[in-house]
């Protein structure tokens, strides 16, 4: 029982070795297998065409039968082939080619026919901006042209001026006459400019890079602190050109104010020389002029000089306090409210005591060559004094000291005091102290013809 199962065992064994050789046979090296035959077992059916440079002989399947009876499935290649059959695929007609393998040939029949000629079409280029690239007839592009634009970076070519789709790529066979759109990307930058008008320039206060077709919020800027003047408040920043929501162009953007008002009021005197009252509103820093060659002439008044000078404020009302006008005559309005008046100065005579020597010649005294001298018996008691215009005075009250209230004594003359002056013309003219003017044809004092109104023979008055 024994013996019979180790036979069987060493029978398994027998057959599986065998089973292993036969197995290895199956492959092309093998020795222990012959290849019997070669057939087609599936090739393309398309023809070859002429010029096609790459001919893909693996699509040919073969079925190749061994001589024990196995059999298998492989594709041809250019080593089954030799020079001189390939040159079959080159030329138009049907053809049968020798196929070599495991030292046994087998045939492939096919077909090749010529290239079918393909119609050229129109293919126009729009650069829409950019350098101008020229059209041309073909029938594919398989390079094309970039242009160039300034600012601008090309985006490749489109089948429409939307640019929907995807951006054609090459080679790019045509169909039709078709037209190509490029497409660009805005690398363009414009500058936005913020200024003030200070005087007749301008000044910049910021500038900022903006890309093209962007928009900018300039009210997000704020108007600098340390600009910040008297007499002025920043009101909005204002775009002068172009679209702070579509920016296309460098922009100016210009800083507005609400200017403060000033009032300015004028008393002046008109053609009439009337004295009439002006007031009016100017802007913060408004250069106002008065007096010579402006409308704005200053009052005048008898007997007083006059001048223009500038109240601040209502300071007339208040202290009287006022600066003087510029020597130019121009006011800078810079305070709430300005007023300009003339103010008067009485104009001032001095009178000056001169008595008659005690020493005159005949001669002198007949001629009216008095001779003068500025004092009495006492040197140092020279003495004059200042009267307003259109004033009285007394004599008496002035008179030196000693007291000496007659003046020098002649024998043979009366002496008395008389007052010189001198009219409009600058004709001089003597009074004595009862205000008689003397008449030199006559030789005497004499009462004037008429009087001005509130004068008297006792009270008069020195005009000049």
């Amino acid at each position: 029982m024994k013996k019979t199962t180790v036979l069987k065992l060493l029978a398994v064994l027998l057959l599986s070795v065998c089973f292993v050789l036969t197995a290895v046979a199956c492959g092309e090296t093998s020795p222990y297998r012959v290849v019997k035959e070669i057939t087609v077992f599936s090739a393309p059916t398309e023809p070859y065409v002429v010029g096609d440079t790459e001919i893909d002989l693996s699509q040919v399947v073969l079925l190749v039968t061994y001589t024990n009876k196995t059999s298998e499935k492989i594709r041809l290649d250019d080593t089954m082939i030799d020079g001189a059959e390939k040159s079959k695929f080159s030329v138009v007609g049907t053809h049968t080619v020798i196929v070599s393998y495991g030292g046994k040939e087998g045939y492939y029949q096919f077909e090749v026919v010529a290239a079918e000629e393909t119609p050229d079409y129109l293919a126009t280029f729009y650069s829409t901006g950019g350098t101008v690239v020229d059209s041309y007839y073909t029938s594919e592009i398989k390079a094309f042209s970039s242009p160039e634009r300034e600012g601008y970076a090309f985006d490749g070519w489109y089948l429409d001026m939307q640019y929907t789709g995807s951006r054609i790529r090459e080679p790019y066979a045509l169909t039709k006459d078709t037209v190509f759109y490029a497409k660009w990307i805005d690398n363009r930058v414009c500058t936005v400019t913020f200024c003030e008008e200070v005087g007749h320039n301008r000044e910049v206060i910021y500038q900022e890079k903006i890309h093209y077709g962007e928009k900018i919020d300039v009210n997000s800027f704020e108007y600098p602190a340390e600009r910040v003047q008297n007499g002025k408040t920043f009101s909005y920043w204002d775009v002068t050109n172009g679209n702070a929501n579509n920016v296309t162009v460098d922009l100016v953007v210009m800083a507005r104010f609400i200017v403060d008002k000033c009032t300015i009021e004028v008393h002046y005197a008109n053609t009439d020389g009337q004295t009439i009252q002006m007031r009016r509103d100017f802007e913060y820093q408004t250069e106002f002029s008065v007096g010579e060659g402006t409308m704005y002439v200053k009052p005048e008044k008898e007997g007083y000089t006059s001048r223009f000078v500038v109240y601040y404020n209502h300071a007339e009302d208040r202290d009287g306090a006022y600066e003087e006008l510029p020597e130019n005559n121009t006011i800078v309005l810079t305070e709430p409210y300005t007023t300009v008046k003339a103010v008067f100065t009485v104009l001032t005579y001095d009178v000056l005591i001169f008595n008659g020597k005690a020493t005159q010649t005949e001669a002198g005294l007949k001629s009216g060559e008095i001779e003068l001298e500025r004092t009495y018996e006492n040197a140092s008691a020279l003495r004059n004094f200042s009267v307003d215009w259109n004033t009285s005075f007394d004599f008496e009250e002035y008179t030196q000291e000693p007291n000496i209230a007659k003046p020098t004594t002649i024998v043979g003359y009366d002496a008395l005091w008389c007052f010189v002056s001198s009219d409009k013309e600058g004709n001089e003219i003597l009074y004595n102290g009862s205000g008689e003017i003397w008449n030199a044809e006559k030789q005497i004092f004499e009462s004037p013809e008429e009087r001005p109104e509130g004068e008297t023979d006792s009270y008069w008055k020195l005009y000049d």
